[in-house]
């Protein structure tokens, strides 16, 4: 049985992360592309730059990531499990940034949160 609050916060989540207004379309892809599939979800990407005490020179580094909500992959029947746990290691995705940039992207990482029924995907550039 699920607790009324935890009901309400997966609820928001959803809204928020598809339809709150800070949702993005990206296309989701299996590793060999034979599949794809639209999803709606929060994207961020952030620059960050570090000086390098040692010699002095800057050291610039980028971050990206994308929450997927399970339910929009298992209402498209997209295949995002592997020996039953959630698996999106090597799957493509393909986002399109603030500039207009579409950019495709390799899940290098993935963070599955149980609690609110997402898999937060971090990005590696292919």
């Amino acid at each position: 049985m699920i607790g009324s609050l935890l009901n309400l916060a997966r609820q928001d989540y959803k809204k928020i992360v598809t339809a709150g207004g800070f949702q993005v379309t990206a296309v989701l892809s299996s590793p060999d592309n034979s599949i794809s599939l639209a999803v709606t979800g929060l994207g961020t990407g952030t620059w960050m730059a570090f000086e390098n005490l040692n010699t002095g020179k800057t050291v610039n580094s980028t971050s990206n990531s994308f929450d997927i909500p399970v339910d929009s992959l298992i209402a498209a029947n997209y295949p995002y499990l592997l020996d039953g746990r959630p698996n999106l290691l090597k799957h493509n995705i393909t986002v399109t940034d603030g500039a207009g940039m579409a950019g495709t992207f390799e899940i290098i990482e993935q963070h599955p949160n149980a609690t609110l029924g997402a898999i937060v995907c971090i990005l590696g550039r292919k």
